[in-house]
């Protein structure tokens, strides 16, 4: 009796099918059945095979993809401007008073001060 059922629910569809191929074009048909492609009417070309979503012709659509990649240009490599080194000028070294009038290296070396203190102090203690 299973089996009676699936047979009914095919033939139902099948029905269902014919009606839609019978009362729409090919292309309402194909998005039916969810296929991508269907065979319609010709294009400038004599193409019938189109596409669903858009309904252009596919085999159209492929030669102009190919056509416009070879079309395109390939870019030549640029050679790369010449680098010119400038010479480097050591800085000088600052003197204790030029040290003193500037804050930040002050700062900068009484924290290393401080830290050298601290640790030299933990050494002290753990010995």
């Amino acid at each position: 009796m299973n089996i009676m059922a699936e047979l009914e629910a095919v033939k139902e569809e099948l029905e269902l099918y014919k009606k839609i191929a019978i009362e729409n074009s090919p292309r309402k048909t194909a998005l039916a059945l969810g296929h991508k492609t269907y065979e319609g009417k010709p294009c400038k070309n004599g193409h019938t095979t189109r596409s669903t979503s858009n309904n252009n012709c596919t085999q159209c659509r492929v030669k102009s993809i190919r056509k416009s990649k070879k079309a395109k240009p390939v870019k030549a490599t640029q050679t790369p401007a010449p680098v010119v080194l400038q010479p480097v000028t050591p800085t000088p070294k600052k003197t204790p008073e030029a040290r003193a009038i500037d804050p930040k290296i002050m700062h900068a070396h009484q924290q290393r001060k401080e830290i050298a203190a601290h640790t030299t102090e933990v050494w002290d203690e753990d010995i």
